[in-house]
């Protein structure tokens, strides 16, 4: 039976085996929740302000974490598929959102050799048209409009190819483009002052292009050309009318390395494709599947002020996982002591977490095993203006735990 169902067979023991057992020294203001559970026998033996619905930042992306290891599994492999309807193409890829350079080298000659094999398999010579299948959300959250422009942002589409953004590379009086499919910035002016408004992130500079759907369709087209065919790309919005042949898919990635890449680096675009596969191709209603723990779901990366958890009910999912099988597949995709987001924090060398950080928000949650080995799930949101005295505090608690519980 799926853990998520499963778990709510439980729910009455939220509040029949609540245990204040331990003790932190440290003085939390009311701007500050704290659960922590115990792994072993799913009892909280801390809290503060537990009940507290709070904006929690990037934690969301624990909830969509383990909605898709629950529903999906950790080897759950993401593909492209290729359809026939006469002698047009269609290309499906279901919200996947491995088709990224951090997950796959050169996703842009990945792409386009999966796709040529398939049609070689197929002996596919005539084509007339390529569809790109792509069926997108009618919401987005609207307060994601305030982070228009910037690389962490999630622009999406059904068929996403490397974010949808082009990569800038300076190589002293030479810039690299990739894709390498956008002839008119290539002029040595035009990206000067492209980049001029962009910072410098991991030695390349990153452009969103304007719309992602023409995005895209120049990035398909020009394979193909390449692949020597002159044909239009289109998006197909409804495939109900069409009588399709299945001629093959190839994988890009497994769910469980697109988690590590999520959670290690806090990756927005990964985080929202997931949550989007699952809402509407899976029809997962968040906030109807927890709406015993009165939360509010409005985004699966963690951007959306709408968004409200507890602490308790973080730390509870955390600390459920263990007796269904999947902590371990979780905490193989949370950065450990001084990786990802968590470097030069300091903290226990045992840490598997998940860090938020937003202007106001400050939020920390996964798993500490101590000096006694013990273990335990925690979540820790702070709202408020001091976003930088909260974090101190969040390694101050769990030094302490680290070293006394």
């Amino acid at each position: 039976m799926n853990f998520l169902i499963l778990i709510f067979l439980y729910i009455f023991l939220i509040y029949s085996t609540t245990v204040y057992s331990k003790n932190i020294p440290i003085t939390f203001d009311n701007k500050t929740s704290i659960a922590i559970f115990d792994v072993y026998s799913n009892e909280i033996v801390f809290f503060h302000n537990e009940r507290l619905n709070l904006l929690p930042a990037s934690t969301m992306k624990l909830i969509t974490s383990i909605n898709a290891l629950s529903t999906l599994g950790p080897l759950y492999t993401f593909d492209v598929k290729i359809q026939k309807d006469n002698n047009n193409i269609i290309i499906t890829s279901n919200y996947n959102p491995t088709l990224i350079e951090e997950i796959i080298p050169d996703p842009y000659n990945f792409l386009k050799q999966g796709i040529k094999n398939i049609l070689e398999a197929n002996s596919i010579k005539i084509i007339e048209k390529v569809y790109i299948e792509s069926i997108l959300p009618s919401y987005f959250p609207e307060s994601w409009k305030i982070y228009e422009g910037e690389p962490y942002a999630p622009y999406l589409s059904t068929f996403s190819f490397n974010q949808n953004m082009i990569k800038i590379q300076k190589k002293e009086n030479n810039f690299i483009l990739y894709p390498p499919i956008f002839e008119e910035l290539k002029d040595y002016r035009k990206i000067s002052s492209l980049i001029s408004n962009l910072n410098e992130i991991d030695g390349a500079y990153w452009y969103i292009y304007p719309s992602a759907e023409e995005y895209n369709l120049r990035v398909v087209k020009k394979i193909f050309e390449e692949m020597g065919y002159k044909i239009e790309v289109e998006l197909l919005k409804n495939q109900k009318s069409l009588k399709t042949e299945y001629l093959g898919s190839f994988p890009t990635s497994t769910l469980i390395e697109a988690l590590k890449y999520q959670n290690y680096w806090s990756d927005n675009f990964i985080s929202q494709q997931i949550y989007n596969k699952l809402k509407y191709e899976f029809n997962i209603d968040f906030n109807l599947l927890y709406r015993d723990f009165n939360v509010f779901i409005d985004d699966g990366c963690g951007l959306s002020r709408k968004n409200r958890v507890s602490t308790y009910f973080l730390a509870y999912l955390l600390s459920q996982l263990d007796d269904y099988g999947l902590i371990n597949f979780l905490c193989y995709t949370l950065p450990g002591y001084n990786q990802g987001t968590l470097e030069k924090r300091n903290l226990p060398l045992t840490i598997k977490a998940k860090t938020g950080t937003l202007n106001d928000v400050s939020s920390l949650a996964g798993y500490i095993k101590t000096k006694k080995s013990n273990w335990y799930s925690f979540a820790i949101i702070y709202n408020g203006p001091n976003v930088y005295n909260a974090k101190i505090n969040e390694e101050k608690i769990l030094n302490y735990i680290y070293n006394n519980w």
